[in-house]
């Protein structure tokens, strides 16, 4: 189990190392935040060691410096199965009526990919779904239809047992159940945006 210390240590050298890539690009805290949608503030603290940050975030500022999360976290492959058992998931908190969102895998900041099961109750919409720059997505109707409406105006219908594979530039914004009965399915994002899944936490 990992104890205060290390995390600590663990954030001071990730802040370490975004401060001096941030540098050697010549990019300041203001460029940095306007590229990514992340406060100075917020940005100062983790370059400080003093402010954890969750994987998809890292992940937007790690893209605006042109490195990937490997470079920044010395991540090695997971070795062996890790199983999240049901009895420990915990729902996503999500404003949205008749939305329920559960991560399905563990808490570990070295995971590539965040899949994460979705259950939307008729006529339940998602609107201004939260788009990262250079996230893959990949999504799998268990029972029910949804319809996903790209950042392109798109709009993509779904039924039970159709999948959907959006690459980086088809970034989805909406989604919604217009059927009369409630939709499940799979979605991955790779890197993760969803789920608990934070750097020292």
């Amino acid at each position: 189990m990992t104890n205060d210390g290390e995390i600590k240590l663990h954030l001071e050298t990730l802040g370490g190392r975004l401060r001096r890539l941030r540098n050697d690009r010549g990019h300041s805290l203001v460029e940095v935040a306007s590229g990514t949608g992340l406060s100075t503030s917020f940005l100062s603290l983790v370059e400080n060691g003093r402010s954890d940050i969750s994987t998809g975030r890292l992940y937007r500022v790690a893209h605006f410096l042109g490195v990937g999360l490997a470079d920044l976290l010395d991540m090695d492959a997971p070795s062996g199965p890790h199983v999240a058992r049901r009895e420990e998931r915990v729902a996503v908190a999500i404003p949205a009526e008749g939305l329920r969102l559960h991560p399905l895998s563990d808490d570990r900041a070295s995971l590539t990919m965040g899949p994460v099961h979705i259950t939307l109750e008729p006529g339940c919409s998602v609107d201004d779904l939260p788009a990262v720059a250079g996230t893959e997505h990949f999504g799998f109707v268990v029972s029910g239809s949804m319809t996903i409406t790209l950042h392109s105006g798109k709009t993509v219908p779904l039924g039970e047992g159709d999948s959907v594979y959006l690459a980086p530039d088809d970034q989805p914004v909406r989604s919604a159940n217009t059927g009369d009965s409630r939709a499940e399915a799979i979605w991955v994002v790779s890197p993760p945006v969803f789920g608990p899944a934070r750097i020292g936490g």
